[in-house]
């Protein structure tokens, strides 16, 4: 199923619906409760939740990157289904990302007399390591990094957000090892204010696991049977030939780059890889041993599922529900097909969700008519300059005269050609009228993208707009 992002202030996408989410989660509940390795499933679900007391788990996950509004509204769904059913809830951190380009953050300054929208950076990391290898950010450069929203965003930042985020920030410092969990801690601390009571789960303490040992020993156990069942599904094949066999995982040592992780086999010998470089050799003939194994190469390896296999085992083995965003919903498809032909298993169902909350920049709203019709007016003024003249000109009565012959002509090229360069005449008498309009719409289609940008930082909107989304969902 195709699912498009809500382009509406205050709109949002939630399937199902939250009245049907209880059956839903309950069904899921009854299903999971039937897997051959429900032990493992009730070991790791019990670390999460120390009073587990059986409660379903709906879950959402994201990468600990600065939220925009949109994201933030997967733990708002989460939050309503603990508030409305007395769920357990989590967000599960996927700390094994890399920073890529989320070193910065789109905000709106005022610059020259207009709106602008630019990228403020706000983390930096000479390499490209995963979110768990760096650390927090120079404490004294972050706050001087929010002094110049502060300072430079003028009205269109909510001073109480801002200030409730650098609080959020003064208390995740002294707690946070690494920058996933900074920013989770600061974003966690700031929920507060909303009401929050969802618990915050990072995927590298999930690896540590004996449910995650058991998911990735199984996979490395029949890797050929999965590989080609994966490849099967997928467009983006894994590599597989007679010596090498791809998998859908990181591994990397600490402090190092991710890798992505291969099984190679070379003289009998089968080795787990980090791309060309042997770690291990391994003997995947028994599934005990080996899990053995792994548990052990976890104390000096990091061992992290890429996008598919993350959700896979969080559906399998952790949460009742999981609630994806569009951007993520259109791979648990083919993942309800992988578990199917490679477990045997039907995986529960899952809910989709996305919200968008636009800045409030008091400035008239510009919509797609509106600048379609200034594009129309444009296309007039260039094929239909004579309309447009202030004024009368003999060009007018030669372009008439010469549209006049060119209907009853037979040879009519040389007549189109002199068509042409009299309208080219005409539509110079009117070129700053073509100019202003030009700039009329780029400028009316630069400040709606601004207008209608959905990723701001959530810690820059009014506290009351969030309280509002997150609380139509419960009541």
């Amino acid at each position: 199923m195709k699912y498009s992002l809500p382009k509406k202030n205050k709109e949002f996408i939630l399937t199902p619906s939250m009245d049907e989410m209880k059956p839903l989660v309950e069904s899921n509940h009854k299903l999971l409760d039937k897997i051959p390795f429900l032990d493992l499933r009730t070991q790791l679900r019990r670390a999460v939740f120390k009073e587990l007391d059986e409660k379903p788990i709906v879950a959402c996950g994201h990468q600990p990157v600065i939220y925009h509004p949109g994201i933030l509204f997967k733990d708002m769904v989460v939050n309503a289904l603990i508030e409305r059913y007395g769920f357990s809830g989590l967000n599960l951190v996927v700390d094994s990302d890399t920073l890529n380009n989320n070193r910065y953050i789109p905000l709106p300054f005022f610059r020259d007399g207009r709106l602008n929208c630019e990228e403020i950076q706000l983390f930096q990391s000479e390499r490209n390591l995963a979110f768990e290898e760096i650390s927090p950010p120079d404490r004294q450069k972050f706050n001087q990094t929010l002094n110049y929203i502060s300072k430079n965003c003028k009205d269109w930042v909510d001073r109480e957000s801002l200030e409730i985020y650098r609080k959020a920030t003064d208390k995740a410092y002294p707690v946070s090892r690494n920058l996933a969990q900074f920013n989770t801690f600061s974003k966690r601390a700031f929920e507060e204010r909303l009401g929050f009571k969802h618990t915050e789960v990072f995927l590298s303490s999930l690896c540590q696991s004996k449910a995650f040992i058991y998911f990735f020993s199984l996979i490395l156990f029949s890797c050929r049977q999965f590989v080609t069942g994966y490849n099967k599904i997928l467009e983006i094949k894994l590599k597989q030939s007679d010596d090498i066999v791809e998998l859908p995982f990181w591994l990397w040592k600490e402090g190092e780059e991710r890798t992505t992780l291969y099984i190679k086999f070379n003289k009998g010998s089968t080795w787990i890889c980090g791309g060309d470089r042997e770690i291990l050799d391994i003997d995947i003939s028994k599934i005990d041993p080996l899990i053995e194994t792994i548990d052990n190469l976890k104390s000096s390896y990091k061992i992290r599922p890429k996008a598919l296999m993350l959700t896979l085992f969080a559906r399998l083995f952790l949460c009742d529900l999981w609630i994806h965003g569009i951007g993520g919903a259109k791979y648990e498809e083919l993942n309800d097909r992988l578990a199917q032909e490679f477990f045997s298993i039907t995986l529960p169902e899952y809910a989709v969700a996305s919200a968008t909350l636009y800045l409030n920049f008091n400035l008239p709203d510009i919509t797609d008519e509106e600048i379609k019709d200034l594009k129309n007016t444009l296309r007039k003024m260039k094929f239909n300059p004579e309309n447009f003249l202030r004024g009368q000109s003999p060009l007018i009565k030669t372009k008439e005269e010469l549209i006049k012959k060119m209907k009853q002509a037979k040879y009519k090229k040389e007549l189109h050609n002199q068509l042409m360069v009299t309208n080219e005449k005409l539509r110079n008498k009117i070129t700053s009228q073509i100019q202003d309009l030009e700039k009329t719409i780029l400028e009316k289609e630069r400040l709606k993208k601004i207008i209608i940008n959905r990723e701001f930082p959530f810690f820059i909107f009014p506290l009351n707009d969030l309280k509002s989304m997150s609380e139509k969902l419960i009541f």
